[in-house]
């Protein structure tokens, strides 16, 4: 019978769908289980589902009957990929479950800077009723704005209309987009977005975490956007470079920034970005993906990959490394 080990909480449905089949020896781990009974717990497991806790090649490693691991979500930094893929572990993710959530967290995080929602609540509680009027808490329209996009994959395909809809422009980078799909978004397609940064009035990353792209927003491209802009970022922390962020938000370079990641979760109490007020860099803890209804199809395709994957039917699209199936 194989076993299948969730090893973090999870909405209930992924149990549901694992345990319906009849045939599965299924386990989910209670919150915060130490990294050595998870490993214990994952001895002889085929199938693993994870939600954010790490799995080194060193844990991994003594799992020797593992075929897949199901990510929780679509960031896998928490997964050593290159021993997956040299192993021929399947390493899936729930490639459309969360998408329309963290459109919808990126377009609340815009709307929030662009109104200055931070500090007006802040003035009318304080019984400042009258700073409706002065031109420091003036907010300004987004229908003519333009917002660069930097990555289009599934997120950044769904966040592109919804800008459209909102009356603002796009300017798109990613080089896995060709022109005949930036011809279907409606959108101009940009090669070097760092030669497109001065007309960026928001600036949006939505790529995986990996060597190439760390800090890849830092302080030369905080440097480059015009001084109005806004950054956001509902990735993954360690593609803005918060260091470089904090000291633009210092020198005015930037109006604002909204983070939905940290770089290393969960922050110290001391982080930075706490010292950063609220009016100026808005902060959520990695709760985008989040939702009631987002949580749910996260488990359910989180379960129904691990089937599908172990069933030898996953698509190619499900996982992060596709070229395991050529194996």
């Amino acid at each position: 019978m194989p076993k299948i080990v969730l090893v973090e909480p999870m909405h209930e449905s992924a149990r549901r769908v694992l345990e319906a089949r009849g045939d599965y020896d299924v386990t989910m781990l209670p919150p915060k289980t130490p990294p050595s009974e998870m490993l214990e717990a994952c001895r002889g497991a085929h199938g693993i589902g994870v939600r954010i806790a790490s799995l080194p090649a060193s844990m991994l490693a003594e799992m020797l009957n593992l075929k897949v691991i199901a990510k929780h979500g679509v960031g896998t930094d928490n997964i050593d990929i290159p021993y997956c893929t040299d192993h021929g572990i399947r390493v899936a993710i729930t490639a459309n479950a969360n998408k329309d959530s963290v459109v919808e967290q990126t377009l609340m995080l815009m709307l929030a800077l662009a109104k200055r929602l931070v500090h007006l609540d802040r003035e009318v509680r304080a019984g400042n009723f009258h700073v409706r009027s002065r031109p420091e808490f003036f907010g300004f329209d987004l229908r003519g704005r333009t917002v660069m996009v930097i990555g289009v994959g599934r997120i950044g395909t769904a966040l592109i209309p919804m800008l459209h809809a909102l009356g603002m422009k796009t300017i798109a980078c990613d080089p896995l987009m060709d022109q005949a799909k930036a011809d279907r978004l409606g959108t101009e397609k940009i090669d070097d977005f760092r030669a497109h940064l001065h007309r960026a009035d928001l600036l949006t990353v939505h790529i995986p975490l990996t060597p190439e792209n760390r800090n890849l927003i830092g302080a030369a491209e905080f440097a480059t956007l015009p001084r109005h802009a806004f950054v956001i970022n509902c990735a993954r922390g360690g593609i803005v470079d918060e260091a470089a962020l904090i000291a633009a938000l210092n020198a005015d370079q930037i109006a604002g920034a909204a983070s939905d990641v940290f770089d290393g979760e969960p922050p110290p109490p001391d982080h930075p970005f706490f010292d950063v007020d609220a009016s100026r860099l808005l902060l959520a803890p990695h709760a985008a993906g989040n939702t009631i209804e987002c949580l749910e199809r996260m488990a359910i395709d989180t379960a129904e990959n691990i089937i599908a994957a172990l069933e030898d039917r996953i698509s190619a699209d499900m996982l992060f490394n596709p070229e395991v199936l050529a194996r």
